[in-house]
């Protein structure tokens, strides 16, 4: 779910590929490459948010996804995580705001 919310794509697109019609495998696939730029992937109606937030939220997106449940963060560690990527935004925005108005 937040790989959908990051990149604005659904979880199952015939579409692409058979090979990665799903959303977690052409996200894993995309990554492997040289060229992987995540900006690339964010989702632009999302409108304009730090980049800082986007690697981060990638970063608790890509802890969700490891393969052995063990090493997977519980949804207690989740919001935590989601409520401190919450506050850092609204820190980046607010320091974002201030460097533009002095432009």
């Amino acid at each position: 779910v937040l790989l959908e919310i990051l990149t604005g794509l659904p979880s199952y697109d015939p579409k692409r590929n058979q090979e990665y019609s799903d959303l977690v495998t052409f996200i894993e696939t995309m990554t492997r490459r040289k060229d992987f730029l995540l900006v690339q992937y964010v989702d632009g109606l999302a409108g304009d948010w730090p980049s800082r937030s986007f690697f981060k939220l990638f970063s608790i997106a890509q802890r969700c996804l490891t393969e052995s449940h063990f090493d997977r963060p519980g949804m207690n560690e989740i919001y935590v995580l989601l409520e401190e990527l919450s506050l850092l935004s609204g820190q980046l925005f607010a320091e974002e705001n201030k460097t533009k108005k002095k432009t």
